[in-house]
């Protein structure tokens, strides 16, 4: 039996910061709960009205998954006051998003097919690694040896067999040219592409301003890069005459931020992804927009409360 350690409670005060989200934030957290569950619904009925292509299967289950899950984690995170951290989920979030709207703005099938074969492709990689004798596998090999991680020589077969489905699904006619050009694309630039970049994009940001979505990008991108990155100090300890403040793990900053934009994100895809499968459903998605959430979106509240924090 693990004996739990008490945290520091200038730091980490887990009961302290999850009741006053129970106890003034519930209305909030509960709009971001019902959205997720609404988008858990959406899937399988965007699903069933599709014609359940590849395109499909990418811009539904996975994209709109993503983004329903990534939904679903900031509420968890943020019934906890843990609304720092929620900051990477909302990123993906993000992210997912955009890759929906510029899906959902044409050439569908063959953007799902690039998307399929970068994944078959890095499946690929790892596959390889597993192998004896092959070059990806003496590298890779030298790596795991030097941290004591030595690969299992039972993978090997395991690996071969997994290559050799790869090798049969990329020779079909439809992905020979898309696994190519990934090829191509890495000999010209000397590094591995994104699965976009052989259609013309050069990263995120350049998607995000094909959708119009490049002011949401430069407001909530960088931020959410600092916080995957750590390079923000600001946002961890104040450096003020000589004297170095920690923050406290939870806290409420940022909340009504990040309550706002998930809700708008959520909202705004769960309509464009009705639009294209369920059109019948746009009409009650607007309704339950006006009886269960509109109130509650606008009127988050803008916390003004002190940080607690650590002198050291």
């Amino acid at each position: 039996m693990i004996i739990p350690e008490d945290p520091h409670k200038g730091l980490l005060d887990d009961e302290s910061a999850t009741a006053f989200a129970s106890e003034q934030l519930k209305t909030w957290t509960n709009l971001l709960r019902d959205l997720a569950n609404y988008g858990s619904h959406l899937i399988p009925r965007a699903f069933s009205s599709s014609g359940k292509t590849l395109g499909d299967a990418v811009l539904i289950g996975i994209l709109l998954r993503q983004l329903v899950a990534m939904i679903d984690a900031i509420e968890i995170l943020l019934c906890r006051s843990a609304v720092h951290a929620a900051t990477l989920q909302l990123r993906a979030m993000f992210e997912a998003s955009v890759y929906i709207d510029w899906m959902l703005a044409g050439d569908r099938e063959n953007k799902a097919a690039y998307y399929y074969v970068h994944n078959l492709l890095r499946l690929r990689l790892w596959a390889m690694r597993v192998q004896s004798g092959t070059a990806e596998s003496s590298s890779f090999k030298d790596i795991m040896n030097k941290v004591g991680l030595p690969v299992d020589e039972t993978l090997g077969e395991e690996g071969k067999d997994q290559v050799q489905e790869i090798d049969r699904v990329l020779s079909q006619a439809r992905f020979v040219a898309v696994r190519d050009e990934f090829r191509d694309w890495k000999k010209r630039n000397g590094r591995r592409p994104a699965w976009y970049s052989p259609l013309g994009v050069t990263d995120l940001r350049n998607m995000a301003i094909n959708v119009n979505k490049e002011p949401l990008y430069v407001f909530l991108y960088g931020p959410g890069s600092e916080v995957m990155h750590a390079s923000n100090y600001g946002q961890h300890i104040r450096m003020q005459s000589g004297r170095i403040t920690f923050y406290s793990i939870r806290h409420p900053k940022e909340f009504s931020t990040k309550v706002r934009l998930t809700a708008t994100i959520a909202i705004d895809i769960f309509m464009k992804m009705l639009h294209e499968y369920r059109e019948g459903e746009c009409a009650r998605f607007g309704q339950k927009y006006v009886e269960k959430w509109q109130r509650a979106f606008m009127n988050i509240p803008e916390l003004k409360i002190d940080e607690k924090d650590l002198g050291a």
